[in-house]
């Protein structure tokens, strides 16, 4: 009898850890100013402007040194919430980025 509850318990902590289920559709053009959410576990939609927000871990308003479209600032808005999960955690300085894939 003792064992069943401890399996009991333990099937309930399991379950209460799970990460909830993301919903987020993304976007086709990368963006996320429409859907305001991310479908990489872990980001956050920030905004740059009127016109384009982004998935991106943190972002620090002014110049983003990763914008390769335009030098212009960003206002680091966050629109919606933030994925659920863990982010993909990139290769470091010098390492093969062709196992993480960013």
């Amino acid at each position: 009898e003792r064992v069943k509850e401890v399996e009991e318990d333990v099937e309930k902590e399991v379950e209460e850890k799970e990460e909830p289920v993301n919903t987020c559709p993304g976007q086709e053009d990368g963006g996320c100013l429409t859907s305001k959410c991310c479908k990489e576990p872990g980001l956050q939609c920030y905004s740059k402007n009127d016109y384009w927000a982004e998935c991106m871990e943190r972002c620090v308003p002014g110049p983003n040194l990763f914008d390769h479209d335009s030098n212009k600032p960003w206002a680091c808005k966050p629109l919606g919430i933030r994925s659920p999960g863990t982010p993909k955690k990139c290769a470091e300085d010098g390492d093969n980025c062709m196992d993480e894939q960013c």
